[in-house]
């Protein structure tokens, strides 16, 4: 596992200062979501391909010849009156 940055920690907080204005009906709105992937195999035949920031929007190129078997961990948080519709 790769350790947190500076960069890591301060972009969030600066996301949470900026809407430091919202309202409860805004912050109702809001889904905070986390997923890994873990591949079951030593490959997922992918490659990865390192953009610049400029380029960050930009879909990765990505390839598979075979599909592998892989769990992927959803997890969210969420104020009880948020429905999430898949």
């Amino acid at each position: 596992m790769l350790p947190l940055t500076s960069t890591h920690r301060r972009l969030p907080l600066e996301w949470c200062h900026a809407q430091g204005n919202w309202t409860a009906a805004g912050w109702n709105q809001v889904v905070f979501s986390d997923e890994s992937r873990f591949n079951l195999s030593s490959d997922d035949n992918r490659a990865r391909v390192w953009r610049s920031v400029v380029n960050a929007s930009i879909l990765p190129l990505l390839y598979s010849d075979t599909p592998l078997p892989q769990l992927v961990r959803w997890y969210g948080v969420q104020l009880p009156n948020i429905h999430v519709h898949p």
